[in-house]
Parts: structure tokens; C-alpha cells; sequence
């Protein structure tokens, strides 16, 4: 695993023994990856194992890494950058995200060959339930964060985490899929609608910021194997296992503020393709901003 930073200091956490790397001793890939992300030119690398794979990781980004990668081409597969801290960051519907110091921002790409109408919703749950996979695991089985229609991550009721996935289709298949997941591990933001973090529930985790990024990796590359052999179904089945809004109250609001939610009722199903049912209403949704009543 090769690593590149712009500072050493705080990526001493997730590897040691870096040294000082000139632009033009990256590979062509490598290039392509430090000008996407990178904040300056000069830069450190490292290695680590033997894994065939880059990893770089910004002290402070000054844009969303999401937002950066999405726009660049030629990512190598298995790409993962991580922002220590950073500004400009957005959720779901361009919702403002905070990206604190502590907490994990992590940005994964892959290079993929899936059918684009079996796994498109397959690799929307995917993320969401590759973090809750990994605070389980981090945690030993403490935390067993629950989902919040999308992609939100909650315990006791506070949003924990929040995801985002794109994809590149080329005819019928999806060819690459980008993921990007925030997780408060360290310390919660402050919102209108009150947050929480992995450390307010086992402060032990605190300081585990590389461990939780490396599970989340894992809990994604299982997933895509999983896709890989046809078996879209096991992470529906995660999906409903962790969903805390099943045959709950609901109410669901447009993507932009407004007086009036577009429907309240009690959840009847969630389908495969993450389209929700509600009691009283004959048509599932497909959008909106869940709130549990």
C-alpha cells in the first residue's frame, strides 16, 4: 500500500516512515489523484504492506474530496483519501456536512463490471451498511448504530453518520462506483437537529480514527464481492436487519425546507429498489427527508 500525504505529523496515525517525494517521482495515476486532492506541492509518501493500493490522506482539505474525484479520470481501483479536517463538504441533497477534526472522512473509488438495473440500489445500500458494519466491529459489538432511510446512521436517536455514492455507466453496466462516508467518531457537530458521536457511547473509540477508516474499507470490499457473485439480496437483507424506521411513523419532507411534510404514515415496506411504502398512500417514495415521529 502506497500512502501520500501533505502532512506527516498528523498522518503518523495511519503509517510511519515518511519521507519527503518529489511530483515527478509519482506514477502517471498517482499525478492525476495529488492534483485532484492535493493542497500544495510538496508532499510526503510511505508504505505499508503489500497491498497493491493508494491511499492519500489531506490534513485539511479546502473542498470536498466527493466532489473532486468525481470530476477526475482514470482513478486507480481501490483509491481510498481520507480528510483529517476540511471545509466545503456536502451530504446528501447539497446539505452542508462539518467535517471536524477526529471525525472520519473517507472517500472510496472502485473500478467496476455489474449490471446497472440489478445492483444500482444494491450500491446505494452498500456504504451505509458498510459503516454500520464497521462501528460494529470496531466497537466489538458494542454500537450497533441502526439506518435512517437513506443513508443516515443513528444511535439513541442522533444522526452518527451519512453517506453518498455515485456511479459510471457505460451501455447496461455500471463500470466504477464512487462512495464517500462520514462518520462522527470523535465529536459531534453542531445542528439544528442534534448529532451525536461514537465517543459520547464508548469513549474508547475515540482515538481509533485509522482502525475505523480500515473497517469501513473492509465492510465495502465484502460488499462488492457480494455483488460480485450476483448475491444483491444479503445486503437487502442488512439493509432491513439495521433499518429503524420499519413499520415506524414517518414523516417524509421535500429535499428543500417547507412548511408541510409530502406525507406522514406508518411504514409499510421498504422494496428492494429502496423505494418506501407508507400506510394510507397508494404510490411508494423514492425521495424525501425522513423524520421519525
Amino acid at each position: 500500500m502506497r500512502l501520500l500525504t501533505d502532512c506527516p505529523d498528523t498522518a503518523s496515525a495511519f503509517a510511519s516512515g515518511w519521507r519527503a517525494t518529489a511530483l515527478s517521482a509519482l506514477s502517471r495515476q498517482e499525478q492525476i489523484v495529488w492534483g485532484a486532492l492535493g493542497t500544495s506541492r510538496t508532499l510526503w509518501s510511505a508504505e505499508a504492506g503489500e497491498e497493491p493500493r493508494l491511499v492519500v490522506i489531506i490534513d485539511d482539505a479546502p473542498a470536498s474530496q466527493f466532489t473532486a474525484l468525481s470530476t477526475a479520470e482514470a482513478l486507480p481501483s481501490g483509491l481510498i483519501s481520507l480528510a483529517l479536517t476540511g471545509r466545503g463538504f456536502r451530504g446528501q441533497r447539497q446539505r452542508s456536512w462539518q467535517a471536524l477534526r477526529g471525525n472520519l472522512h473517507l472517500c472510496a473509488s472502485y473500478r467496476l463490471d455489474l449490471p446497472a438495473t440489478e445492483a444500482q440500489a444494491s450500491l446505494k445500500m452498500l456504504p451505509v451498511i458498510a459503516a454500520a458494519r464497521g462501528i460494529e466491529t470496531l466497537s466489538q459489538g458494542r454500537l450497533r448504530p441502526g439506518i435512517k432511510w437513506v443513508n443516515d446512521l443513528v444511535l439513541a436517536g442522533r444522526k452518527v453518520a451519512g453517506v453518498l455514492s455515485s456511479t459510471q455507466i457505460q451501455g447496461e453496466r455500471i463500470v466504477g462506483a464512487l462512495f464517500g462516508i462520514g462518520i462522527n467518531l470523535a465529536r459531534a457537530p453542531t445542528l439544528p437537529e442534534p448529532a451525536g458521536c461514537l465517543a459520547e457511547h464508548d469513549p474508547a473509540l475515540a482515538d481509533s480514527l485509522p482502525q475505523l477508516a480500515w473497517a469501513v474499507v473492509s465492510e465495502l470490499e465484502a460488499g462488492l464481492k457480494l455483488l460480485g457473485t450476483g448475491d444483491a439480496e444479503a445486503l437487502y437483507r442488512s439493509y432491513l436487519e439495521r433499518a429503524v424506521f420499519l413499520s415506524r411513523l414517518v414523516s417524509l419532507w421535500p429535499e428543500s425546507e417547507a412548511p408541510e411534510p409530502l406525507a406522514r404514515g406508518r411504514v409499510v415496506r421498504l422494496n428492494p429498489d429502496l423505494s418506501l411504502e407508507l400506510a394510507g398512500y397508494q404510490q411508494p417514495f423514492s425521495s424525501g427527508r425522513m423524520r421519525l415521529e
